[in-house]
């Protein structure tokens, strides 16, 4: 009685033991993936999330969101040293995929990545950097219906900074709605301080 009592205590005491190491090993595995999946996240730049992001699967939902992603895209490639050309077209591609069907057609994307080039590097050669960029509260954007389309205007306004001095651009957007409810840029303009203008 006494053999089979202590061959189960053996038995309980190595299970035991091997139930600790599966659940330190498993801890330490996981806590390990966990770290190397937020290294991979951090590590990621500006540039490289902007680029992988599908407007297919998640498209901003407001005009507001709209504006502003194409705010970071353009930020990112006024601000971005050495800057490839192959880094411009892609990204170029991406602000395209913000764009109304009217503007697409209006500016050919072999014209538009040309124009966007040779506005990064006047940036670049000027040292102009966008320092921030805002985009009017929802309480401003004005909405309305015509022929059965939605549109929206709203002001961007970006701080410019040319070496030691700062400026402000304000520009305004236009958007309308496609056929999947998608608000897309329809054009922009440079336009004078809406507080001053009282627009």
């Amino acid at each position: 009685m006494k053999k089979r009592y202590a061959l189960r205590n053996f038995f309980t005491i190595i299970f035991m033991v091997a139930l600790a190491g599966f659940i330190l090993y498993y801890y330490v595995y996981l806590g390990n993936y966990s770290k190397k999946n937020n290294e991979d996240v951090k590590s990621k730049t500006e540039v490289e999330i902007l680029l992988e992001k599908d407007f297919n699967v998640n498209y901003p939902v407001s005009p507001r969101d709209t504006v502003k992603m194409y705010n970071r895209m353009i930020t990112c490639l006024y601000n971005e040293e050495g800057i490839k050309d192959d880094i411009v077209e892609k990204m170029g591609v991406q602000i395209r995929g913000l764009f109304d069907e009217e503007l697409l057609e209006n500016n050919p994307v072999d014209t538009h990545i040309s124009s966007l080039k040779e506005e990064v590097t006047m940036y670049h050669t000027l040292q102009k950097i966008i320092v921030t960029s805002t985009v009017d509260d929802s309480s401003v954007v004005k909405t309305w219906e015509n022929e059965g389309k939605e549109y929206a205007s709203l002001t961007s306004t970006y701080t410019v900074k040319h070496k030691t001095d700062y400026t402000k651009v304000f520009e305004k957007f236009l958007l309308r709605k496609d056929g999947l409810n998608r608000w897309k840029i329809l054009g922009w303009q440079i336009t004078d301080d809406p507080e001053i203008s009282g627009e």
